[in-house]
């Protein structure tokens, strides 16, 4: 009867030991899986941070770029294509998720503040979309407003100041004189009045458009009324032939300032669409900005929503 018992006994203990060794096994594989898991878990949560941090930059940088559209031209463009295209990239990887890395769409405790970058996103990409599509017109202003002010306006004026001077030798009427003399003046305001519309934006802009359209229609009229004379401008039409000859160049001088300017101001509702797209874009990028950093801080507590998480501390 001992002997049944110490048996007994003894297969009990080896039981038990077993079960505690099966209990131990499935432990170690539970712990094992919980710290894969969260594993797993920190590093999608890291590449989220990483991608909203991105983003942070990336705005950064497309006010950077709006702002120098209208002085640095290519350069800023360029920057303001490769931002978009970045960010573009990025707000995909975060709303569909990555197959090549495994990375799941953006969880559901994050959606809200996901959603509003991009809902914020989708203002700001359609101002940065008519930049860039009126980036080739507004460069070719550009281009033709410095060919008017470096080149077209300092000949007219080297013009304007030959017809003065030989009019001062054949000593006409006062009149004659103070018109002249004054177009130097126009054609300097009007060059300064053109620099103001490619600077300064919004109405300023437009207030110096009209500005410098009035300057060139005086000019043009004096021009011709030297030639014809006006009734209006009380001046009669040059009769000396060195003077003559000074006039027929300098309004040949004044067609061709006509001709650039007009070509200028045909352009001018693009120019000041691309203007007014580039102070929406610096405006809505610090809204933006805002926005992916309450991203990333979403993102930075998807660990403490996990039970996994918060079970391994």
């Amino acid at each position: 009867m001992k002997e049944i018992i110490t048996q007994t006994r003894k297969m009990g203990t080896g039981a038990s030991q077993t079960l505690i060794l099966v209990l131990m096994v499935i432990v170690l594989l539970l712990m094992g899986s919980t710290f894969y898991y969260v594993a797993i878990n920190e590093g999608y949560d890291a590449h989220y941070r990483n991608l909203a941090a991105d983003q942070q930059l990336l705005t950064q940088r497309l006010a950077k770029a709006a702002q120098g559209v209208t002085t640095s031209g290519s350069a800023s463009l360029a920057l303001l294509k490769e931002s978009r295209t970045r960010f573009e990239r990025n707000l995909s990887l975060l709303e569909k998720g990555d197959d090549a890395t495994g990375l799941p769409p953006t969880p559901a405790s994050a959606e809200p503040e996901f959603q509003t970058v991009k809902t914020h996103w989708l203002r700001v990409r359609e101002n940065i979309d008519l930049v860039l599509s009126g980036a080739h017109d507004f460069q070719a202003l550009r281009d033709l407003a410095t060919q008017i002010q470096d080149q077209t306006i300092p000949e007219t004026i080297r013009q304007t100041e030959d017809l003065l001077t030989v009019l001062v030798e054949k000593n006409p009427p006062s009149t004659v004189l103070n018109l002249a003399g004054r177009q130097r003046v126009l054609a300097q305001r009007i060059s300064d009045r053109i620099g103001r519309v490619l600077l300064v934006g919004g109405a300023g802009a437009n207030r110096a458009v009209n500005e410098f359209a009035r300057d060139l229609t005086l000019f043009v009229r004096v021009v011709d009324g030297l030639q014809k004379g006006d009734e209006l401008l009380q001046v009669k039409p040059i009769q000396d032939p060195e003077a003559r000859d000074k006039l027929t160049q300098l309004a040949k001088q004044t067609q061709a300032l006509k001709d650039q300017i007009d070509r200028f101001l045909e352009k001018k509702d693009l120019l000041f669409k691309v203007q007014s797209a580039t102070t929406q874009i610096v405006e809505q990028s610090e809204l933006l900005m805002t926005d992916c950093t309450k991203l990333l801080n979403a993102y930075g507590r998807l660990g403490e929503t996990r039970f996994v998480s918060r079970l391994t501390g």
